[in-house]
Protein backbone atom coordinates (compact mmCIF):
# COMPACT_ATOMS: atom_id res chain seq x y z
CA UNK A 1 0.00 0.00 0.00
CA UNK A 2 1.39 3.57 -0.91
CA UNK A 3 0.15 6.76 -0.47
CA UNK A 4 1.33 10.69 0.19
CA UNK A 5 -0.27 12.97 3.39
CA UNK A 6 -0.57 16.58 1.42
CA UNK A 7 -0.64 19.21 3.72
CA UNK A 8 -0.20 23.20 3.47
CA UNK A 9 2.62 25.45 4.84
CA UNK A 10 0.50 27.23 7.44
CA UNK A 11 3.78 30.14 7.05
CA UNK A 12 4.51 29.70 3.62
CA UNK A 13 1.80 28.10 1.43
CA UNK A 14 4.19 25.56 0.43
CA UNK A 15 2.99 21.98 -0.23
CA UNK A 16 4.46 19.41 1.81
CA UNK A 17 4.34 15.65 0.96
CA UNK A 18 4.99 13.06 3.86
CA UNK A 19 4.57 9.30 3.48
CA UNK A 20 4.56 8.70 6.76
CA UNK A 21 1.03 8.55 7.91
CA UNK A 22 -0.48 6.95 10.80
CA UNK A 23 -2.00 4.11 9.26
CA UNK A 24 -4.84 3.93 11.58
CA UNK A 25 -5.63 7.69 10.45
CA UNK A 26 -5.83 6.39 7.20
CA UNK A 27 -8.13 3.27 7.76
CA UNK A 28 -9.82 4.76 10.25
CA UNK A 29 -13.90 4.70 9.82
CA UNK A 30 -13.90 8.38 10.94
CA UNK A 31 -12.20 9.44 7.90
CA UNK A 32 -13.17 6.90 5.53
CA UNK A 33 -16.94 7.31 6.02
CA UNK A 34 -17.64 9.98 8.85
CA UNK A 35 -18.94 6.94 11.05
CA UNK A 36 -18.24 8.12 13.96
CA UNK A 37 -20.39 10.69 16.81
CA UNK A 38 -18.40 12.86 19.33
CA UNK A 39 -19.31 15.40 22.21
CA UNK A 40 -18.24 18.85 23.83
CA UNK A 41 -18.61 20.06 26.70
CA UNK A 42 -17.43 23.44 28.75
CA UNK A 43 -14.50 23.22 31.30
CA UNK A 44 -12.97 25.43 34.23
CA UNK A 45 -9.80 24.14 35.71
CA UNK A 46 -10.36 20.92 36.20
CA UNK A 47 -14.34 21.25 36.87
CA UNK A 48 -16.50 20.02 33.70
CA UNK A 49 -19.86 21.33 33.13
CA UNK A 50 -22.40 18.88 33.65
CA UNK A 51 -20.75 16.01 32.35
CA UNK A 52 -22.58 13.09 33.55
CA UNK A 53 -25.39 14.46 30.77
CA UNK A 54 -22.56 14.89 28.22
CA UNK A 55 -21.39 11.48 28.47
CA UNK A 56 -25.09 10.20 28.37
CA UNK A 57 -25.63 11.39 25.16
CA UNK A 58 -22.47 10.65 24.16
CA UNK A 59 -23.25 6.89 24.63
CA UNK A 60 -26.94 7.20 23.47
CA UNK A 61 -24.87 8.51 20.04
CA UNK A 62 -22.82 5.40 19.76
CA UNK A 63 -25.75 3.49 20.06
CA UNK A 64 -27.82 5.19 17.30
CA UNK A 65 -24.52 4.93 15.36
CA UNK A 66 -24.29 1.30 15.62
CA UNK A 67 -20.77 1.78 17.62
CA UNK A 68 -20.79 -0.82 20.61
CA UNK A 69 -19.40 0.41 23.54
CA UNK A 70 -18.40 -3.01 25.23
CA UNK A 71 -14.86 -2.41 24.63
CA UNK A 72 -14.67 1.42 25.35
CA UNK A 73 -13.85 3.10 28.81
CA UNK A 74 -16.66 3.25 31.33
CA UNK A 75 -18.27 6.96 31.68
CA UNK A 76 -15.99 6.83 34.96
CA UNK A 77 -12.59 6.27 33.20
CA UNK A 78 -13.60 8.78 30.38
CA UNK A 79 -13.88 11.08 33.42
CA UNK A 80 -10.26 10.55 34.60
CA UNK A 81 -8.91 10.43 31.57
CA UNK A 82 -10.26 14.01 30.91
CA UNK A 83 -9.39 14.89 34.28
CA UNK A 84 -5.48 14.36 33.54
CA UNK A 85 -5.54 16.01 30.54
CA UNK A 86 -7.55 19.56 31.80
CA UNK A 87 -4.61 19.18 34.83
CA UNK A 88 -2.11 18.95 31.81
CA UNK A 89 -3.43 21.83 29.91
CA UNK A 90 -3.93 24.25 32.97
CA UNK A 91 -6.79 26.24 31.40
CA UNK A 92 -8.45 28.86 32.70
CA UNK A 93 -11.45 27.61 30.36
CA UNK A 94 -11.58 24.85 28.16
CA UNK A 95 -13.36 23.10 25.39
CA UNK A 96 -13.18 19.35 25.93
CA UNK A 97 -14.26 17.33 22.98
CA UNK A 98 -15.22 13.38 23.15
CA UNK A 99 -14.63 11.50 19.70
CA UNK A 100 -15.75 7.91 19.21
CA UNK A 101 -15.15 6.14 15.40
CA UNK A 102 -16.24 2.60 14.46
CA UNK A 103 -12.56 2.20 14.38
CA UNK A 104 -10.34 1.00 11.29
CA UNK A 105 -11.15 -0.54 7.94
CA UNK A 106 -9.27 -3.20 5.84
CA UNK A 107 -11.89 -2.85 2.46
CA UNK A 108 -12.83 1.04 3.18
CA UNK A 109 -16.11 0.12 4.68
CA UNK A 110 -16.71 -2.60 6.98
CA UNK A 111 -15.34 -2.28 10.14
CA UNK A 112 -12.22 -4.56 11.07
CA UNK A 113 -11.40 -3.57 14.43
CA UNK A 114 -12.84 -2.22 17.47
CA UNK A 115 -14.14 1.24 18.43
CA UNK A 116 -11.69 4.01 19.00
CA UNK A 117 -11.56 7.01 20.92
CA UNK A 118 -9.97 10.49 20.80
CA UNK A 119 -9.87 13.12 23.50
CA UNK A 120 -8.81 16.68 23.30
CA UNK A 121 -9.03 19.41 25.43
CA UNK A 122 -8.02 22.99 24.04
CA UNK A 123 -8.62 26.73 25.46
CA UNK A 124 -12.33 27.67 25.25
CA UNK A 125 -12.64 30.42 22.53
CA UNK A 126 -16.22 31.35 23.05
CA UNK A 127 -18.39 32.84 20.53
CA UNK A 128 -19.36 36.20 20.16
CA UNK A 129 -22.93 36.75 21.57
CA UNK A 130 -23.79 39.35 19.09
CA UNK A 131 -27.49 39.09 17.85
CA UNK A 132 -28.15 36.81 14.94
CA UNK A 133 -29.63 36.84 11.72
CA UNK A 134 -31.12 33.50 10.37
CA UNK A 135 -32.19 31.86 7.58
CA UNK A 136 -34.47 28.95 7.11
CA UNK A 137 -33.42 25.89 4.59
CA UNK A 138 -35.36 23.09 3.47
CA UNK A 139 -32.72 20.18 5.01
CA UNK A 140 -33.23 18.55 8.05
CA UNK A 141 -31.01 16.33 10.67
CA UNK A 142 -31.52 12.24 9.77
CA UNK A 143 -30.94 11.60 12.74
CA UNK A 144 -31.47 14.15 15.78
CA UNK A 145 -30.83 12.50 18.39
CA UNK A 146 -26.89 11.24 17.28
CA UNK A 147 -24.51 13.74 17.00
CA UNK A 148 -22.73 12.45 13.81
CA UNK A 149 -19.54 13.85 12.48
CA UNK A 150 -20.94 13.53 8.78
CA UNK A 151 -24.36 15.66 9.62
CA UNK A 152 -21.54 18.57 10.41
CA UNK A 153 -19.50 18.51 6.97
CA UNK A 154 -23.05 19.25 5.79
CA UNK A 155 -23.88 21.47 7.55
CA UNK A 156 -21.09 23.79 6.86
CA UNK A 157 -22.07 23.86 3.51
CA UNK A 158 -25.21 25.55 4.21
CA UNK A 159 -23.74 27.47 6.25
CA UNK A 160 -21.95 28.93 3.38
CA UNK A 161 -24.88 29.28 1.47
CA UNK A 162 -26.55 31.41 4.40
CA UNK A 163 -23.75 33.75 4.70
CA UNK A 164 -23.29 34.18 1.38
CA UNK A 165 -26.96 35.35 1.20
CA UNK A 166 -25.84 37.37 4.14
CA UNK A 167 -27.39 35.69 7.43
CA UNK A 168 -25.23 34.25 10.28
CA UNK A 169 -26.37 30.98 9.98
CA UNK A 170 -29.11 28.79 8.88
CA UNK A 171 -32.36 26.72 10.76
CA UNK A 172 -33.45 23.53 9.51
CA UNK A 173 -36.91 23.63 8.16
CA UNK A 174 -38.70 20.08 7.26
CA UNK A 175 -41.72 20.11 5.74
CA UNK A 176 -43.36 17.39 8.07
CA UNK A 177 -41.34 18.65 11.65
CA UNK A 178 -41.38 22.63 10.94
CA UNK A 179 -38.37 24.34 12.40
CA UNK A 180 -36.46 22.05 14.42
CA UNK A 181 -32.95 23.54 15.34
CA UNK A 182 -29.81 25.34 13.67
CA UNK A 183 -26.96 22.64 13.11
CA UNK A 184 -24.62 23.88 16.28
CA UNK A 185 -27.63 24.66 18.88
CA UNK A 186 -30.97 24.43 20.03
CA UNK A 187 -33.67 26.81 19.55
CA UNK A 188 -36.23 28.53 21.75
CA UNK A 189 -38.84 30.95 21.14
CA UNK A 190 -41.29 33.56 23.41
CA UNK A 191 -45.02 34.31 22.44
CA UNK A 192 -46.12 36.91 22.34
CA UNK A 193 -48.48 35.97 25.75
CA UNK A 194 -44.91 35.38 27.22
CA UNK A 195 -44.96 31.44 26.77
CA UNK A 196 -41.17 29.74 26.12
CA UNK A 197 -41.42 27.07 23.64
CA UNK A 198 -38.96 24.57 21.38
CA UNK A 199 -39.01 22.27 19.16
CA UNK A 200 -39.77 18.81 21.22
CA UNK A 201 -37.74 15.98 22.69
CA UNK A 202 -36.96 13.63 19.92
CA UNK A 203 -37.11 15.81 16.95
CA UNK A 204 -33.60 17.68 17.86
CA UNK A 205 -30.30 17.23 19.13
CA UNK A 206 -30.42 16.69 23.09
CA UNK A 207 -28.61 19.64 24.08
CA UNK A 208 -27.54 20.25 27.41
CA UNK A 209 -27.53 24.38 27.22
CA UNK A 210 -31.22 23.47 26.25
CA UNK A 211 -31.70 20.47 29.12
CA UNK A 212 -30.60 23.65 31.73
CA UNK A 213 -32.09 26.31 29.95
CA UNK A 214 -35.02 24.26 30.35
CA UNK A 215 -34.75 23.62 33.60
CA UNK A 216 -33.95 27.02 35.04
CA UNK A 217 -37.13 28.39 32.81
CA UNK A 218 -39.56 26.18 34.76
CA UNK A 219 -37.92 26.86 38.22
CA UNK A 220 -38.24 30.54 37.83
CA UNK A 221 -42.20 30.68 38.00
CA UNK A 222 -42.56 34.34 37.60
CA UNK A 223 -40.44 34.73 34.47
CA UNK A 224 -42.76 32.82 31.53
CA UNK A 225 -46.47 32.11 31.60
CA UNK A 226 -45.49 28.76 30.91
CA UNK A 227 -42.86 26.09 29.49
CA UNK A 228 -43.64 23.76 26.73
CA UNK A 229 -42.13 21.48 24.09
CA UNK A 230 -44.02 21.52 20.91
CA UNK A 231 -44.25 18.67 17.92
CA UNK A 232 -44.23 21.48 15.09
CA UNK A 233 -43.41 25.32 14.85
CA UNK A 234 -44.60 25.96 11.22
CA UNK A 235 -42.34 28.84 9.16
CA UNK A 236 -45.41 30.85 9.15
CA UNK A 237 -46.21 31.00 12.97
CA UNK A 238 -42.98 32.92 13.02
CA UNK A 239 -44.81 36.22 13.29
CA UNK A 240 -46.49 34.75 16.96
CA UNK A 241 -43.17 34.78 18.53
CA UNK A 242 -41.66 38.32 20.07
CA UNK A 243 -38.29 36.64 21.14
CA UNK A 244 -36.42 33.90 19.69
CA UNK A 245 -32.49 32.54 20.94
CA UNK A 246 -30.36 29.91 20.73
CA UNK A 247 -28.40 27.53 23.14
CA UNK A 248 -25.22 25.82 22.91
CA UNK A 249 -21.72 24.73 24.59
CA UNK A 250 -20.14 27.77 23.12
CA UNK A 251 -22.86 30.55 22.49
CA UNK A 252 -24.60 29.64 25.59
CA UNK A 253 -27.84 31.53 25.43
CA UNK A 254 -27.50 33.80 21.96
CA UNK A 255 -30.56 36.40 20.86
CA UNK A 256 -31.67 35.91 17.77
CA UNK A 257 -33.00 39.27 15.81
CA UNK A 258 -34.20 38.08 12.51
CA UNK A 259 -35.77 35.05 10.59
CA UNK A 260 -35.76 35.92 7.26
CA UNK A 261 -38.31 39.00 6.75
CA UNK A 262 -39.60 38.12 10.78
CA UNK A 263 -37.89 40.64 13.59
CA UNK A 264 -37.91 39.85 16.92
CA UNK A 265 -36.72 41.95 20.25
CA UNK A 266 -33.23 41.99 21.91
CA UNK A 267 -31.71 43.93 24.36
CA UNK A 268 -31.47 43.90 28.04
CA UNK A 269 -35.01 44.35 29.03
CA UNK A 270 -35.81 41.15 27.02
CA UNK A 271 -37.06 37.92 28.69
CA UNK A 272 -34.09 36.44 27.06
CA UNK A 273 -31.39 38.92 28.77
CA UNK A 274 -33.38 37.96 32.17
CA UNK A 275 -33.28 34.21 31.00
CA UNK A 276 -29.64 34.84 30.30
CA UNK A 277 -29.13 36.23 34.01
CA UNK A 278 -30.70 33.62 35.38
CA UNK A 279 -28.43 31.05 33.38
CA UNK A 280 -25.08 32.45 34.05
CA UNK A 281 -26.07 32.66 38.06
CA UNK A 282 -26.42 28.84 37.43
CA UNK A 283 -23.26 28.17 35.50
CA UNK A 284 -21.38 30.14 37.94
CA UNK A 285 -22.60 28.42 41.05
CA UNK A 286 -22.39 25.29 39.14
CA UNK A 287 -18.27 25.70 38.86
CA UNK A 288 -17.86 27.43 42.38
CA UNK A 289 -19.49 24.79 44.32
CA UNK A 290 -16.91 22.24 42.39
CA UNK A 291 -13.91 24.01 43.79
CA UNK A 292 -13.35 25.80 39.86
CA UNK A 293 -11.42 29.32 40.08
Amino acid sequence: MSFLHVVVDQFTGQLILRQHFCDSILRSLQLRRSWAVFDAMEGRGTVMFRPDDHLARLFESCRGASIPTVSLPTASEIKKLLTRLLVQDRNKESLISTFISRGTTQNGKTPSGFPEMILEVQPLVKTKNKALKLITICARRDFPRVKLVGEYGKSALYCLQAEEKGFDGFLFRDPVEGITEEPYANIFFITKKNELVTPAEGKVLSGITRKVVLEIARGAESLFSDVRELPYIHPHSLKEYQEVFLTSTTRLIAPVKLIEEHKFKIGPRTQTAALQRLFYEYREKYFSERGAK
